[in-house]
C-alpha cells in the first residue's frame, strides 16, 4: 500500500507542477518527464523505511541503532546523489522526502492495525 500510494501520489503532484528538470537533457543522467518531487527520494524512503521496520520486529533491541541508521544513510545517499548527478533540483528531492515520508508512517500504521486487530484484515 506505502508504495503504490508514493507512486501513484508522486506521479499526480510530478503533472502537477510540471517543473522542468536541471539543465533538461544536459546533465550526467539523462531523465525524462518532469523532476518535482523525486521519485527516488520517495521511493527509497517508504522502501528502506519498511524494511527498516520489518528489521526492527526481527532483531534484538541492540541492533536498532545501527538499523535506523543505515536505511538513513541509505535514504539520504539516494537523495544526494539525485542533486549531484543533475537530476533533480535539492527542494525537488526534499519534496520526495516529505511525501515519502507520509506514506511510509500510514503504511507503517496500516501494519500496526493489522497486526493487532485480526478484524481489520476482512474486507467487508
Amino acid at each position: 500500500m506505502a508504495v503504490g500510494g508514493t507512486v501513484v501520489c508522486g506521479e499526480a503532484a510530478k503533472h502537477w507542477m510540471k517543473r522542468i528538470r536541471p539543465f533538461d537533457g544536459h546533465a550526467f543522467v539523462v531523465e525524462t518527464g518532469y523532476s518535482f518531487p523525486s521519485g527516488h527520494a520517495m521511493i527509497s524512503t517508504v522502501c528502506f523505511g519498511m524494511l527498516a521496520g520489518l528489521l526492527l520486529y526481527r532483531l534484538a533491541s541492540r541492533h536498532h541503532r545501527a538499523v535506523i541508521a543505515t536505511a538513513m544513510a541509505l535514504v539520504v545517499f539516494v537523495g544526494i546523489s539525485r542533486v549531484v548527478l543533475m537530476a533533480h533540483y535539492l527542494s525537488d528531492v526534499l519534496a520526495g522526502y516529505a511525501l515519502g515520508a507520509f506514506w511510509l508512517v500510514l503504511g507503517v500504521a496500516m501494519a500496526e492495525l493489522l497486526q493487532r486487530d485480526p478484524q481489520a484484515r476482512r474486507l467487508p
